[in-house]
């Protein structure tokens, strides 16, 4: 492959590999989120436990790296560097063929690589208007989580900042993915949702406490 092409299994490898970052970033702020509130008796007890302390760091952990991978220009996997192959490289003839097919299903995908190249510039631009909140994901990566950082006055991101992030990508994804494969993503993080376990340790602890009054009572 010539360096001034893109061809379409390298636009499917990067769907695929995006798919997989934003589904695990999707994973991690939906235990976040959870985690933040209580739902259960014993709940607020067994979050105290350092494991639960130690997830939470975690779960932050994977979304920070996650997200640079998708907000850093110069990350193979970033939106800024696709789309700037879209920009300014050639398309290699199975693109285009793919393009020409697709379009003619849905008036949605983008016909030809002019179309395709405006739709890249508009995406790209996109990404300015979070600009603020990608520089605070990026310097906390850069200064805390991936490296041990110069810059002692990194702000911190709330999990409502985190959110935002994920679901302007996650609609920056499927507007690309639609425009390119007439396919969209459904994400669901509900088969790795930490309330599973919560509740499970929930229903031991209330099991133990009643075993302690009935002992106490029989005595």
């Amino acid at each position: 492959m010539k360096d001034n092409q893109i061809s379409l299994e390298e636009l499917k490898s990067w769907f695929s590999d995006v798919w997989n970052i934003i589904v695990d970033i999707h994973i991690s702020i939906n235990n976040m989120e959870r985690l933040w509130v209580d739902k259960y008796e014993y709940e607020e007890q067994i979050k105290r436990h350092g494991f639960f302390q130690h997830h939470w760091y975690q779960l932050k952990f994977i979304s920070i790296i996650q997200f640079y991978k998708l907000i850093k220009d110069t990350e193979e996997r970033s939106f800024t560097k696709v789309c700037n192959k879209l920009i300014n490289n050639k398309y290699t003839p199975d693109l285009k063929n793919h393009l020409n097919i697709l379009s003619n299903t849905s008036t949605l995908v983008c016909k030809d690589r002019a179309e395709l190249k405006s739709f890249a510039s508009q995406l790209k631009s996109s990404f300015d208007d979070k600009a603020e909140l990608i520089s605070k994901v990026i310097e906390l990566r850069n200064n805390i989580y991936a490296h041990k950082g110069t810059d002692n006055q990194v702000k911190a991101v709330t999990l409502d900042e985190l959110k935002e992030l994920c679901d302007f990508l996650t609609n920056a994804f499927n507007d690309f993915w639609l425009k390119t494969f007439f396919q969209q993503a459904y994400i669901t993080a509900e088969d790795w949702n930490i309330n599973y376990v919560l509740f499970h340790c929930n229903e031991s602890m209330e099991w133990d406490e009643k075993e302690r009054i009935r002992k106490i009572t029989k005595t």
